[in-house]
């Protein structure tokens, strides 16, 4: 065999190998593209299906923290008339007395503070502190008002001397933290409130 038959076979032999592996090339490109195409579109669909379902439970969350806030706020409205109403200097003729008072108001007391603690769950720290504190200063008024006779012509008040004006000196305060705490707490809360239902200043 010459030489140039011998190139010609070598030559035949690679280009044949070579045009294999062009073909293998191609077919392996091709492949790994469809196959890189199936993948994504899974991933893609795995992932829309779980933004989707985000989507839905945290709209479920929005709408049942929607519906605690509205509950906790019809209390805390009771709660603020309630102690409003006792502690008001001028008692109207037909009202409920002071002592039938006292009661809706520890009444209403109670069922926020009840309220609050089932769903704490639903609010961040900032939110819960300011409601502990309107608990706080709620109750240390009902403690204030209710240490002595609440019914200020209670007998007792004036058969012990001094102490009627000590009953005087315990209503003022209550007055004073209702001004100064219960109102701004309040106001805190309802800012609070708004925010997370997403409701504007």
């Amino acid at each position: 065999m010459e030489w140039t038959e011998a190139f010609k076979v070598v030559f035949a032999m690679v280009a044949s190998v070579g045009g294999a592996s062009a073909i293998i090339l191609i077919l392996s490109s091709w492949l790994v593209k469809v196959w890189g195409q199936r993948i994504l579109s899974r991933e893609r669909a795995e992932l829309h299906r779980l933004a989707k379902q985000h989507e839905i439970s945290f709209s479920q969350l929005h709408v049942e923290r929607a519906h605690v806030i509205k509950d906790l706020y019809e209390k805390l409205v009771d709660l603020y008339d309630s102690m409003q109403s006792l502690l008001n200097y001028f008692q109207g003729a037909d009202e409920p007395s002071l002592d039938e008072k006292a009661q809706v108001f520890r009444d209403a007391h109670n069922e926020f503070i009840r309220a609050v603690a089932r769903n704490k769950i639903y609010f961040g720290k900032d939110t819960c502190e300011i409601m502990d504190r309107l608990f706080f200063s709620s109750r240390d008024t009902y403690i204030d008002i209710t240490t002595y006779p609440i019914d200020p012509r209670h007998p007792e008040l004036h058969a012990v001397k001094g102490l009627y004006r000590e009953r005087t000196e315990m209503w003022e305060k209550a007055r004073e933290a209702f001004k100064k705490d219960i109102i701004s707490l309040k106001e805190k809360l309802e800012e609070e409130f708004r925010s997370l239902i997403g409701v504007e200043h």
